[in-house]
């Protein structure tokens, strides 16, 4: 008896867990990347990429995959921005790209090769010299 009641009391969890991530922030946020109001769009893509990636990572994958052109538009520009953010958003970005890349439905291979040419460092041209865009120029002197 005491084995069932646990097989319960974790599907009940499972349940609420589940329910919660569709009702959370990031469920939100993703609804409204397609919003008829230009200023809830926005707000709701400053959210994502201010929200941590592990968290919204899914979610925003299954939209720029699966959502309308709206949001899917704007489900890869948070991991773009995702991707300049930190080694382990950068990651996580660059995995998700090179799945895409990999995948033999032509749609989802053509995100990819778009993911990866917008989180490809693209260099400066400078009056006298190329500096990668990493890089930050001020008086011709080059500081990383």
């Amino acid at each position: 008896m005491l084995r069932s009641f646990v097989v319960v009391g974790l599907a009940f969890t499972g349940a609420v867990v589940s329910q919660a991530a569709e009702t959370g922030p990031v469920h939100r946020w993703i609804s409204q990347l397609d919003n008829e109001k230009f200023a809830v769009r926005e707000r709701a893509t400053s959210d994502l990429i201010a929200a941590d990636h592990k968290a919204a990572l899914a979610a925003v994958v299954r939209t720029a995959e699966t959502g309308s052109p709206e949001s899917r538009l704007r489900a890869l520009h948070v991991l773009a921005m995702w991707h300049r953010s930190d080694k382990n958003s950068r990651d996580a970005v660059n995995a998700t790209a090179k799945k895409w890349q990999e995948a033999k439905n032509r749609q989802i291979a053509g995100l990819g090769k778009e993911l990866a040419a917008k989180t490809k460092p693209k260099p400066i041209q400078t009056s006298t010299h190329q500096v990668h865009s990493s890089a930050w120029v001020t008086s011709g002197v080059i500081i990383r």
